[in-house]
Protein backbone atom coordinates (compact mmCIF):
# COMPACT_ATOMS: atom_id res chain seq x y z
CA UNK A 1 0.00 0.00 0.00
CA UNK A 2 1.35 3.58 -0.81
CA UNK A 3 1.51 5.86 2.22
CA UNK A 4 -1.47 8.25 2.44
CA UNK A 5 1.26 11.46 3.30
CA UNK A 6 2.55 9.87 -0.26
CA UNK A 7 0.72 10.42 -3.45
CA UNK A 8 3.27 10.36 -5.96
CA UNK A 9 2.81 7.37 -8.42
CA UNK A 10 4.57 3.86 -7.35
CA UNK A 11 6.25 2.73 -11.17
CA UNK A 12 5.99 -0.77 -11.74
CA UNK A 13 8.44 -3.66 -11.03
CA UNK A 14 10.67 -3.67 -13.54
CA UNK A 15 10.27 -6.56 -15.70
CA UNK A 16 11.38 -10.89 -14.39
CA UNK A 17 13.87 -11.16 -16.03
CA UNK A 18 16.00 -7.69 -14.92
CA UNK A 19 14.93 -8.84 -11.50
CA UNK A 20 16.15 -11.94 -11.64
CA UNK A 21 19.61 -12.03 -9.38
CA UNK A 22 19.02 -8.76 -8.44
CA UNK A 23 17.90 -6.96 -5.35
CA UNK A 24 14.68 -4.05 -5.35
CA UNK A 25 15.99 -1.05 -4.77
CA UNK A 26 15.06 2.59 -5.03
CA UNK A 27 16.69 5.54 -7.32
CA UNK A 28 17.23 8.69 -6.42
CA UNK A 29 13.28 9.45 -7.79
CA UNK A 30 12.18 7.13 -5.04
CA UNK A 31 11.05 4.56 -7.93
CA UNK A 32 12.01 1.06 -7.68
CA UNK A 33 14.80 -0.40 -9.94
CA UNK A 34 16.90 -3.79 -9.65
CA UNK A 35 20.13 -3.53 -8.20
CA UNK A 36 22.59 -6.15 -8.68
CA UNK A 37 23.99 -4.66 -4.62
CA UNK A 38 27.41 -4.30 -5.22
CA UNK A 39 27.88 -1.01 -5.99
CA UNK A 40 25.50 0.02 -8.88
CA UNK A 41 25.10 3.18 -6.18
CA UNK A 42 27.14 5.64 -8.25
CA UNK A 43 27.50 8.51 -5.82
CA UNK A 44 27.90 5.74 -2.99
CA UNK A 45 31.36 3.99 -4.41
CA UNK A 46 32.35 7.25 -4.52
CA UNK A 47 31.59 8.16 -0.89
CA UNK A 48 32.75 4.89 0.24
CA UNK A 49 36.13 5.28 -1.88
CA UNK A 50 36.82 8.60 -0.20
CA UNK A 51 39.45 8.71 2.74
CA UNK A 52 36.99 9.09 5.12
CA UNK A 53 34.77 6.15 3.21
CA UNK A 54 35.48 3.78 6.17
CA UNK A 55 32.90 5.99 8.64
CA UNK A 56 29.98 4.95 6.59
CA UNK A 57 30.59 1.33 6.96
CA UNK A 58 29.50 -0.85 10.02
CA UNK A 59 31.01 -3.09 12.92
CA UNK A 60 29.99 -5.27 15.59
CA UNK A 61 32.07 -7.83 17.57
CA UNK A 62 30.39 -11.31 18.01
CA UNK A 63 29.27 -12.00 21.55
CA UNK A 64 27.23 -10.58 24.37
CA UNK A 65 27.20 -7.03 24.75
CA UNK A 66 29.36 -5.85 21.86
CA UNK A 67 28.31 -2.41 20.97
CA UNK A 68 28.03 -1.01 17.10
CA UNK A 69 30.44 1.30 15.88
CA UNK A 70 31.79 2.02 12.63
CA UNK A 71 35.31 0.69 10.37
CA UNK A 72 36.66 3.69 10.99
CA UNK A 73 36.90 3.61 14.91
CA UNK A 74 37.80 0.63 14.71
CA UNK A 75 41.04 1.46 12.76
CA UNK A 76 41.65 3.61 14.90
CA UNK A 77 43.07 1.28 17.70
CA UNK A 78 45.96 0.36 15.33
CA UNK A 79 48.27 2.27 12.86
CA UNK A 80 50.16 0.57 10.36
CA UNK A 81 53.28 2.05 9.67
CA UNK A 82 52.46 0.98 5.73
CA UNK A 83 49.95 3.54 5.86
CA UNK A 84 52.00 6.13 5.37
CA UNK A 85 54.88 4.60 2.60
CA UNK A 86 55.04 4.36 -1.09
CA UNK A 87 54.10 1.26 -2.73
CA UNK A 88 57.99 1.62 -3.61
CA UNK A 89 58.85 1.86 0.03
CA UNK A 90 56.30 -1.82 1.39
CA UNK A 91 58.21 -3.23 -1.30
CA UNK A 92 61.59 -2.94 -0.45
CA UNK A 93 60.53 -3.94 3.62
CA UNK A 94 58.83 -6.51 2.54
CA UNK A 95 61.30 -8.00 -0.13
CA UNK A 96 64.61 -6.96 2.51
CA UNK A 97 66.55 -5.37 0.22
CA UNK A 98 66.71 -2.39 2.74
CA UNK A 99 67.89 -0.44 -0.26
CA UNK A 100 65.31 2.68 0.57
CA UNK A 101 65.39 4.89 4.05
CA UNK A 102 61.41 5.23 5.41
CA UNK A 103 62.26 6.76 8.60
CA UNK A 104 60.12 9.90 7.51
CA UNK A 105 56.99 7.65 7.02
CA UNK A 106 57.77 6.04 10.13
CA UNK A 107 57.99 9.35 11.86
CA UNK A 108 54.74 10.41 10.70
CA UNK A 109 53.28 7.00 11.75
CA UNK A 110 54.28 7.70 15.63
CA UNK A 111 52.86 11.13 15.18
CA UNK A 112 49.25 9.59 14.16
CA UNK A 113 49.28 8.22 17.30
CA UNK A 114 50.08 11.16 19.36
CA UNK A 115 46.01 12.38 20.83
CA UNK A 116 45.17 8.62 21.54
CA UNK A 117 48.49 6.21 21.97
CA UNK A 118 47.61 2.84 20.70
CA UNK A 119 49.58 0.00 18.43
CA UNK A 120 52.12 0.70 16.04
CA UNK A 121 52.27 -2.38 13.56
CA UNK A 122 54.96 -3.35 11.90
CA UNK A 123 54.62 -5.62 9.04
CA UNK A 124 56.94 -8.42 8.44
CA UNK A 125 60.12 -7.08 6.85
CA UNK A 126 63.37 -5.22 7.20
CA UNK A 127 63.20 -1.52 7.78
CA UNK A 128 65.97 0.53 6.74
CA UNK A 129 65.83 3.99 9.13
CA UNK A 130 67.99 6.60 10.29
CA UNK A 131 70.58 6.34 6.99
CA UNK A 132 70.82 10.69 7.12
CA UNK A 133 70.18 10.93 10.77
CA UNK A 134 71.97 14.01 12.30
CA UNK A 135 70.31 13.48 15.50
CA UNK A 136 68.77 10.51 17.46
CA UNK A 137 66.89 8.83 14.75
CA UNK A 138 63.77 8.34 16.73
CA UNK A 139 63.08 11.00 19.61
CA UNK A 140 60.40 11.23 21.53
CA UNK A 141 58.65 13.69 24.14
CA UNK A 142 56.62 11.45 26.10
CA UNK A 143 54.78 14.94 27.07
CA UNK A 144 52.91 14.51 23.75
CA UNK A 145 53.20 11.21 22.58
CA UNK A 146 52.48 8.48 25.39
CA UNK A 147 50.94 4.80 25.80
CA UNK A 148 52.41 3.12 22.94
CA UNK A 149 53.41 -0.21 21.51
CA UNK A 150 55.94 -0.46 18.87
CA UNK A 151 54.36 -4.20 17.54
CA UNK A 152 56.67 -6.40 15.05
CA UNK A 153 55.34 -9.63 13.67
CA UNK A 154 57.53 -11.63 15.49
CA UNK A 155 61.75 -11.88 16.75
CA UNK A 156 63.06 -11.94 12.85
CA UNK A 157 60.21 -11.84 10.72
CA UNK A 158 60.11 -7.79 12.21
CA UNK A 159 63.69 -6.19 12.03
CA UNK A 160 64.29 -2.61 12.20
CA UNK A 161 67.67 -1.55 10.77
CA UNK A 162 69.24 1.58 12.86
CA UNK A 163 71.96 3.12 9.88
CA UNK A 164 73.42 5.27 12.03
CA UNK A 165 76.50 4.75 14.86
CA UNK A 166 76.31 8.53 16.32
CA UNK A 167 72.63 8.88 17.47
CA UNK A 168 69.92 6.46 19.33
CA UNK A 169 67.50 4.64 17.69
CA UNK A 170 64.58 4.80 20.13
CA UNK A 171 65.39 8.33 22.52
CA UNK A 172 62.73 8.66 25.22
CA UNK A 173 63.38 12.13 27.05
CA UNK A 174 60.68 13.80 29.86
CA UNK A 175 58.79 11.83 32.38
CA UNK A 176 55.80 10.13 30.87
CA UNK A 177 55.00 6.51 29.61
CA UNK A 178 54.20 3.52 28.97
CA UNK A 179 55.65 2.32 26.45
CA UNK A 180 56.76 -1.09 24.76
CA UNK A 181 58.15 -2.75 22.29
CA UNK A 182 56.99 -6.50 21.31
CA UNK A 183 58.15 -9.11 19.16
CA UNK A 184 60.53 -7.30 16.93
CA UNK A 185 64.52 -7.27 16.25
CA UNK A 186 66.50 -3.94 16.46
CA UNK A 187 69.64 -4.02 14.86
CA UNK A 188 72.67 -1.67 14.86
CA UNK A 189 76.12 -0.94 12.88
CA UNK A 190 78.50 -3.17 14.67
CA UNK A 191 81.77 -2.36 15.37
CA UNK A 192 84.27 -5.03 15.29
CA UNK A 193 85.11 -7.63 17.80
CA UNK A 194 88.35 -5.98 18.55
CA UNK A 195 87.89 -2.77 18.79
CA UNK A 196 87.55 -1.08 22.76
CA UNK A 197 85.90 1.94 21.40
CA UNK A 198 82.01 2.11 21.21
CA UNK A 199 79.76 4.16 18.70
CA UNK A 200 77.58 6.08 21.21
CA UNK A 201 74.28 4.60 20.94
CA UNK A 202 71.76 2.17 21.72
CA UNK A 203 68.69 0.59 20.60
CA UNK A 204 66.82 2.35 23.35
CA UNK A 205 67.73 4.56 25.87
CA UNK A 206 64.88 6.36 28.33
CA UNK A 207 65.37 9.22 30.32
CA UNK A 208 62.71 9.97 33.23
CA UNK A 209 59.29 8.45 32.58
CA UNK A 210 57.31 5.17 33.86
CA UNK A 211 56.30 1.64 32.63
CA UNK A 212 58.49 0.48 29.70
CA UNK A 213 58.51 -2.85 28.63
CA UNK A 214 60.49 -4.68 26.71
CA UNK A 215 59.36 -8.29 25.20
CA UNK A 216 60.18 -11.29 22.93
CA UNK A 217 63.01 -8.79 21.02
CA UNK A 218 66.07 -9.37 19.62
CA UNK A 219 68.62 -6.08 20.10
CA UNK A 220 72.12 -6.45 18.52
CA UNK A 221 75.16 -4.97 17.25
CA UNK A 222 74.23 -1.63 19.06
CA UNK A 223 77.75 0.37 19.65
CA UNK A 224 76.86 1.19 23.07
CA UNK A 225 74.01 -1.27 24.38
CA UNK A 226 70.62 -2.87 24.34
CA UNK A 227 68.72 -0.34 26.70
CA UNK A 228 69.70 2.53 28.72
CA UNK A 229 67.62 3.99 31.55
CA UNK A 230 67.94 6.71 33.29
CA UNK A 231 65.76 7.78 36.73
CA UNK A 232 63.16 5.50 34.89
CA UNK A 233 60.53 4.27 37.48
CA UNK A 234 59.41 1.09 36.05
CA UNK A 235 60.92 -1.15 33.30
CA UNK A 236 60.20 -4.62 32.56
CA UNK A 237 62.22 -6.58 30.19
CA UNK A 238 60.83 -11.10 29.77
CA UNK A 239 61.90 -13.20 27.41
CA UNK A 240 64.60 -10.74 25.17
CA UNK A 241 68.00 -11.83 23.38
CA UNK A 242 70.12 -8.91 23.71
CA UNK A 243 73.96 -9.19 22.18
CA UNK A 244 77.13 -7.72 20.79
CA UNK A 245 76.57 -4.73 22.62
CA UNK A 246 79.88 -2.23 22.78
CA UNK A 247 79.13 -1.49 26.45
CA UNK A 248 76.09 -2.75 28.45
CA UNK A 249 73.34 -5.05 27.36
CA UNK A 250 71.15 -3.42 29.72
CA UNK A 251 71.87 -0.38 31.89
CA UNK A 252 69.58 0.40 34.73
CA UNK A 253 71.30 4.06 36.12
CA UNK A 254 70.93 7.07 37.82
CA UNK A 255 68.52 5.97 40.04
CA UNK A 256 66.23 3.82 38.12
CA UNK A 257 64.25 1.47 40.18
CA UNK A 258 61.15 -0.30 40.28
CA UNK A 259 63.36 -2.56 37.67
CA UNK A 260 61.98 -6.41 36.91
CA UNK A 261 63.57 -8.40 34.28
CA UNK A 262 63.12 -12.72 33.52
CA UNK A 263 64.58 -14.71 31.11
CA UNK A 264 66.74 -12.89 29.06
CA UNK A 265 69.47 -14.26 27.31
CA UNK A 266 72.80 -11.78 27.49
CA UNK A 267 75.72 -13.00 24.62
CA UNK A 268 79.03 -11.04 23.32
CA UNK A 269 78.33 -7.58 25.47
CA UNK A 270 81.01 -5.98 27.24
CA UNK A 271 79.08 -5.97 30.45
CA UNK A 272 75.85 -7.88 30.30
CA UNK A 273 73.63 -6.02 33.39
CA UNK A 274 74.98 -3.14 34.99
CA UNK A 275 72.66 -1.68 37.57
CA UNK A 276 72.92 1.92 39.28
CA UNK A 277 69.61 2.01 40.53
CA UNK A 278 67.47 0.10 43.36
CA UNK A 279 64.54 -2.05 43.38
CA UNK A 280 65.26 -4.28 40.62
CA UNK A 281 64.39 -8.19 40.97
CA UNK A 282 65.91 -10.19 38.31
CA UNK A 283 64.86 -13.80 37.31
CA UNK A 284 66.12 -17.16 35.37
CA UNK A 285 68.26 -14.51 33.15
CA UNK A 286 71.03 -16.32 31.72
CA UNK A 287 74.47 -14.38 31.14
CA UNK A 288 76.27 -16.45 28.59
CA UNK A 289 79.94 -15.17 26.92
CA UNK A 290 80.69 -11.49 26.85
CA UNK A 291 83.62 -9.81 24.57
CA UNK A 292 86.98 -11.04 25.51
CA UNK A 293 89.01 -8.43 24.73
CA UNK A 294 87.83 -6.28 28.08
CA UNK A 295 87.67 -7.26 31.68
CA UNK A 296 84.28 -8.35 31.66
CA UNK A 297 81.66 -9.20 34.37
CA UNK A 298 77.88 -10.81 33.65
CA UNK A 299 76.40 -8.50 35.82
CA UNK A 300 77.73 -5.38 37.47
CA UNK A 301 76.31 -3.28 40.60
CA UNK A 302 78.42 -0.69 41.33
CA UNK A 303 77.49 3.19 42.52
CA UNK A 304 79.59 5.78 40.83
CA UNK A 305 78.31 8.74 42.78
CA UNK A 306 76.58 9.98 46.40
CA UNK A 307 73.40 11.75 44.85
CA UNK A 308 72.00 8.13 44.25
CA UNK A 309 71.80 5.11 46.07
CA UNK A 310 72.15 1.13 44.96
CA UNK A 311 70.19 -1.15 46.92
CA UNK A 312 67.17 -3.80 47.51
CA UNK A 313 68.67 -6.06 44.06
CA UNK A 314 67.60 -9.66 44.14
CA UNK A 315 68.92 -12.38 41.42
CA UNK A 316 66.80 -15.08 41.49
CA UNK A 317 68.01 -18.75 39.48
CA UNK A 318 70.43 -16.72 37.19
CA UNK A 319 72.26 -18.77 35.14
CA UNK A 320 76.29 -17.48 34.71
CA UNK A 321 78.30 -19.20 31.57
CA UNK A 322 80.85 -18.50 29.95
CA UNK A 323 80.98 -14.92 31.27
CA UNK A 324 84.86 -14.53 31.31
CA UNK A 325 86.79 -12.85 34.50
CA UNK A 326 84.03 -12.39 36.78
CA UNK A 327 80.62 -13.68 36.74
CA UNK A 328 79.22 -11.11 39.20
CA UNK A 329 80.75 -7.63 40.68
CA UNK A 330 79.71 -5.02 43.07
CA UNK A 331 81.85 -2.42 43.79
CA UNK A 332 81.27 1.03 45.01
CA UNK A 333 83.46 4.26 44.36
CA UNK A 334 83.00 5.68 47.83
CA UNK A 335 83.33 3.77 51.20
CA UNK A 336 81.39 6.27 52.10
CA UNK A 337 78.20 5.20 50.27
CA UNK A 338 78.17 1.27 50.26
CA UNK A 339 75.11 -0.70 47.42
CA UNK A 340 73.50 -2.79 50.45
CA UNK A 341 71.47 -5.77 50.39
CA UNK A 342 72.15 -7.31 47.61
CA UNK A 343 70.66 -11.26 46.74
CA UNK A 344 71.41 -13.79 44.47
CA UNK A 345 69.28 -17.15 44.83
CA UNK A 346 70.50 -20.18 43.29
CA UNK A 347 72.96 -19.17 40.68
CA UNK A 348 74.42 -21.87 38.11
CA UNK A 349 78.10 -20.42 38.05
CA UNK A 350 80.17 -21.65 34.88
CA UNK A 351 82.15 -18.92 34.56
Amino acid sequence: NQPLSDTATINSLPSKGTRAGNYLAFDANGDMVASAGTGADAALRTDLAASDGSSLVGHIASGTGAVARTVSDKFTEIVSVFDYWSDSEKADVTARTTSLDVTSGYLNALKALKTHGGILWHPPGEYLLGTSASANVIEIDNTWLQGVTIQGAGRGATKLKCNTKAHQFFNLNTPGGPWAWRDLSMEGIWVSADDLTYSGNSAIKATYGADYLLENCDIGYFGYGGVQTYNVDGFAAINNRIHHSGWEGFLFSIGSHNIRTAFNIFSENKWHYDINGYDVISTSDRFMKTRSVYQTWGVTIERNASTYDVYDITFNSPQFIDTGDVGFNVSSYDAAYPVSNIVVNNPIMNI
